[in-house]
């Protein structure tokens, strides 16, 4: 269970916290109360609770200075910051100042109260994982060292190591042994490479690595015992190099290698959710030939474009790709152009089928491919459809997809999208709809409640009530998602400078709105918009 310290200076509302709420049916246990911020810290370093619920006005130490002395002294205790007021800046200072929940005392709701809760040990249980799997790491990596193997392969990629007796002498002296007869090289690489790397912060990035590596480790020695070496190449990129007494019927090694990726595949994706594309180079004969073979296998990987399953690419069997007849891709462009234009449920899937069928057929090169798909946004221009696209909307950009399918599928979800927008348009009330048009066009001004009402010439209440009911979230956070998927298209296009782009959305407080950005997102501003830059991939 986890322990709770109550931090109120009205005797009242601690016994109400306390008796009113199935604290043991949750998971949590009271451990003590403090009626003032001095008192509280005193409470903190005898009980060391897990969770405090923290009062904002108290006499001797009110509850913001306590939660900075606690965020310094225990910055494993996770805070809920309770209050009376509604003034929403309270809500900035205690986030700000690292809270982890601001809940209304007035009264408290209990599904409220148990959702920060759940977020809170959320935070609190990876703060552990991390901190435990820190030290493992430790242990772990000098025992297996996947650095020095890392720079031992980057040290032949630049050769650096370029002659067998060297590279030999070398890889001794750090456990590696290739001095075998023949080898088998696997370039294997995380697949969404770039939305693997979005996932984990540069400082839990080492971790994940490792993780990732001795599951393949462990499975290899299973169906490898000892005639295989794995080098780090990067995050999320490594290689896996089979070594001596493989099978010398060429089928049958094939064979080991697709057996034992399937079964690698189900630990990867329960415990790291992820997913690996394998390239697998010709049986080279001497070690000599790594860096040459290496080098032209990863030429292959974008093999993998029109694969939708987990299968391996060997590169001797590798098809060169073909270029579909224009008479063929202009029939499918006129086809979608057909469902645009109609008015009734386009059977979108349908053309998806058949673009997909002719594709695989021919597989052009996959350039090719995401320049024509991402051409037919053009279609979006014209028709019924041209008022229901954001202006601020960026072209679809596609060109990171390294999945014919995702890609596709990506296209086709855009059309659907904006005829979902208009359908919901159509539905819409006319006040309901001016008051959606309104906030759009206004994003930079400060909105409230009272200006949006006045404007559609209904009560701010009956307008609260009736978007709630009708678009099904609170016009306060309808404004906020607005604000922030807006700020999203400016972090893509490069429009503005970050602190003018706070503004343009309706933050006076660049901080304020890096703090709710990274809430919404995930990520920072900065990061967002490193994370969207075009990557050209070689």
């Amino acid at each position: 269970m986890k322990s709770i310290l109550i931090v109120d200076d009205e005797p009242m509302a601690r016994q109400y916290i306390r008796s009113q709420f199935p604290w043991g049916h949750w998971g949590y246990v009271i451990v003590g109360e403090a009626e003032n911020g001095v008192e509280a810290l005193k409470s903190c370093r005898s009980l060391e609770p897990d969770i405090v619920l923290l009062d904002i006005t108290m006499p001797l130490m009110d509850g913001l200075e306590l939660l900075q002395h606690l965020k310094k002294e225990f910055p494993l205790i996770r805070c809920i910051m309770l209050t009376a007021h509604r003034d929403f800046a309270f809500a900035q200072v205690a986030i700000r100042s690292g809270a982890d929940g601001y809940i209304l005392k007035s009264p408290i709701e209990a599904g409220e109260l148990q959702a920060a809760l759940s977020k809170a040990c959320e935070e609190l249980d990876k703060t552990h994982r991390l901190t435990t799997s820190e030290q493992s790491y430790k242990v772990l990596v000098q025992n297996n060292q996947y650095p020095l193997r890392q720079k031992f392969f980057e040290d032949i990629l630049s050769s650096l190591l370029a002659k067998p007796e060297e590279i030999l002498v070398r890889g001794e002296k750090i456990g590696i042994d290739l001095l075998r007869p023949t080898y088998v090289l696997l370039a294997c690489s995380v697949d969404e490479l770039a939305k693997f790397e979005q996932r984990y912060p540069v400082k839990d990035r080492s971790l994940i690595e490792f993780s990732m590596l001795e599951i393949v480790r462990e499975c290899a020695q299973a169906d490898f015992p000892g005639r295989f070496e794995l080098f780090p190449v990067s995050f999320g990129r490594f290689i896996l190099f089979l070594t001596g007494q493989q099978p010398t019927n060429s089928s049958q090694l094939k064979e080991s290698i697709t057996l034992f990726l399937r079964k690698l595949s189900n630990p990867l994706k329960q415990y790291l959710k992820l997913r690996l594309t394998v390239t697998v180079s010709r049986p080279m004969p001497t070690i000599a030939s790594l860096r040459s073979v290496y080098l032209d296998t990863v030429k292959y990987r974008v093999h993998h474009f029109y694969s939708d399953t987990a299968e391996p690419v060997f590169v001797d069997q590798a098809l060169p790709f073909h270029t579909i007849p224009d008479k063929i891709l202009d029939k499918l462009r006129s086809r979608l152009e057909e469902l645009v234009s109609h008015q009734e449920e386009p059977k979108y899937q349908d053309w998806v089928s058949m673009t997909r069928n002719e594709f695989l057929l021919y597989k052009p090169e996959p350039s090719a491919a995401i320049f024509w798909l991402e051409s037919l946004d053009q279609l979006l221009a014209g028709g019924n459809w041209v008022s229901e696209i954001n202006p601020l909307e960026p072209p679809l950009n596609i060109q990171t997809e390294t999945s014919f399918h995702r890609a596709l599928e990506t296209v086709i979800g855009r059309f659907i999208e904006i005829r979902k927008r208009r359908l919901q348009s159509l539905q819409l009330r006319h006040e309901l709809s001016s008051a959606i048009q309104y906030i759009k066009s206004h994003l930079s001004d400060d909105l409230s409640m009272d200006s949006i009402a006045l404007k559609v010439k209904l009560s701010p209440s009956y307008l609260g009530h009736l978007f709630k009911k009708e678009v099904g979230v609170s016009i306060v956070d309808y404004i906020l998602e607005q604000r922030m998927e807006t700020a999203k298209i400016y972090l893509q296009t490069g429009q503005y400078r970050n602190y003018e782009l706070a503004s343009k959305v309706g933050f006076r407080s660049y901080s304020y709105f890096c703090t709710l950005f990274k809430k919404y997102s995930g990520l920072t501003p900065n990061e967002y918009k490193h994370a969207h830059q075009p990557v050209v991939n070689p």
